[in-house]
């Protein structure tokens, strides 16, 4: 039997017992793209520069990234998800057998919830 489903935020696909998981290239690219531009602003509100200014800043870059999927269905050997990406919203269409191949970007609309 042949299962595709979410849990915890990521895609996981089982057949016949032996579950993979399948990674959201579009979540990954999105989560190290926002962690390295607050990475470049820290020098903003990090050090004693900042500290004496009152702009001082105790938040790690390893804080979550807001990004949920939000649905999965298969698709023949693909399967379509969609995700939220802080205030952006998607659907992505992925290989299940080749999971490290490229995703297909179907729709992005801005402002969603």
């Amino acid at each position: 039997m042949k299962l595709l489903y979410i849990s915890e935020n990521k895609i996981y696909f089982c057949d016949n017992g032996k579950v993979k998981e399948l990674k959201s290239e579009r979540v990954e690219k999105y989560t190290d793209a926002v962690k390295e531009i607050n990475r470049n602003k820290e020098w903003k509100s990090s050090g004693t520069g900042a500290a004496f200014l009152g702009n001082i800043n105790y938040s790690s870059e390893n804080e979550n990234v807001p990004t949920s999927i939000k649905g999965v269905a298969s698709f023949g050997d693909e399967l379509i998800y969609a995700l939220y990406l802080g205030g952006m919203g998607g659907i992505y269409r992925k290989s299940i057998e080749k999971p490290e191949a490229s995703e297909e970007h179907i729709l992005t609309q801005m402002n969603t919830k």
